[in-house]
């Protein structure tokens, strides 16, 4: 045999022996109870099925061609996650809203946070994307809105919590491990605690006036359907007081994106439970709340009904009808007919023990670590 062909023959005896080391290393680090590798997660259909992301489909059909003939501009997109959907605004580069469906099987508790890191959102367009550079030495954490702890079904529930863009806003750090802990705590508690069998929850980012909640009582929030603009009177719609005073809202903008930091965070949960009345013409019971939170440092002392506001007030500020389907009347107001909004606690020391846990990841940002 000549010299070439015996070189050729070793040359694949070694690639086929490292081959073989590599396939039998891979088989040590995937044995059961290792956690998979951190993988891209893979683009979502949209669930309004549009083909392009930077332009409206469908055009309603009474629109004429001639003003679609280049494209009608698109700056939001409502996608579908694992344990929530969620409606991405391009221009501030975070969610207007997020909704999750909690149950018992969708904190069943699988999986653990450690496995999981933020990473940027594939379906949303590259010059419309939060990044984590962008939070880099700001002093505000990657808050979720829907919270991981409430995703631990699967890694891919809980993966897609992380997406910067789909369930992440900018959040007083303090906020985020204290007060919003026990915020989220409470929602948790309404299936583990208080016997309801499911709940809406959808979280989102407000700004707004520092004195914009001061107008209306909290506590004696309503699920009243109408509400009139400041200074009108409902009946005529004229004024009745004099002009109001102007008013300025300000917010910091983080990293080259420009990613505005909320001034306020809204939380509304729609919890329910079957009817316990024997004969029941519905077979379940609805139970609405509100809140909208400061997005700043909050005492614990305050409670969580300090911050709960009527369902009208809530639409008005936001500027869409949350549950657009769920009649007023269908509806009871969850803090007073159950009694479930004081921060038990329970609840209490929960949020401080995950503050613990998570209070030096949290605190990487401050440090200017972009995890």
């Amino acid at each position: 045999m000549s010299k070439g062909r015996i070189q050729v023959f070793q040359s694949l005896a070694i690639f086929s022996s490292g081959v073989l080391a590599g396939l039998f290393g891979t088989s040590i680090f995937t044995k059961r109870g290792t956690p998979p590798p951190l993988l891209s997660p893979s683009p979502t259909h949209p669930i309004d099925s549009n083909t392009s992301p930077y332009e409206v489909s469908p055009v309603p059909d009474e629109v004429p061609p001639e003003y679609t003939k280049f494209g009608l501009p698109k700056s939001e997109a409502i996608l579908s996650r694992a344990s929530f959907i969620t409606s991405i605004n391009y221009r501030t580069r975070q969610p207007n809203w997020v909704l999750e469906v909690m149950t018992k099987e969708s904190l069943e508790r699988n999986v653990e946070r450690e496995h999981t890191t933020f990473v940027v959102d594939p379906d949303v367009p590259r010059i419309w994307r939060a990044r984590n550079d962008d939070y880099l030495k700001s002093g505000y954490s990657r808050g979720h809105l829907v919270p991981a702890a409430d995703a631990r079904s699967s890694y891919k529930a809980m993966r897609d919590t992380f997406l910067l863009s789909s369930n992440i806003i900018p959040q007083d750090t303090r906020n985020n491990i204290l007060f919003w802990k026990w915020v989220e705590g409470f929602a948790r508690s309404l299936i583990f605690e208080h016997g309801f069998s499911r709940a809406y929850i959808m979280s989102g980012p407000v700004w707004t006036a520092d004195d914009a909640l001061k107008a209306s009582s909290a506590i004696s929030a309503t699920n009243q359907s109408t509400l009139s603009t400041p200074g009108s009177d409902a009946s005529t719609g004229t004024s009745n007081t004099a002009p109001p005073v102007l008013r300025h809202v300000c917010y910091p903008l983080l990293g080259s994106m420009g990613i505005p930091v909320p001034t306020h965070i809204f939380k509304v949960v729609l919890a329910v439970r079957p009817n316990p009345e024997f004969g029941a013409p519905d077979n379940e019971e609805y139970y609405f709340a509100a809140f909208i939170v400061p997005n700043t440092a909050i005492p614990m002392c305050n409670g969580l009904m300090r911050y709960q506001v009527p369902r009208a007030k809530l639409d008005f500020m936001l500027g869409f009808r949350v549950f657009p389907k769920l009649d007023d009347a269908q509806v009871k107001d969850l803090c007073v007919e159950r009694n479930v909004c004081e921060l038990s606690r329970t609840i209490v020391a929960a949020a401080h023990r995950s503050a613990k846990r998570e209070a030096a990841a949290d605190t990487k940002v401050l440090m200017g670590d972009a995890e």
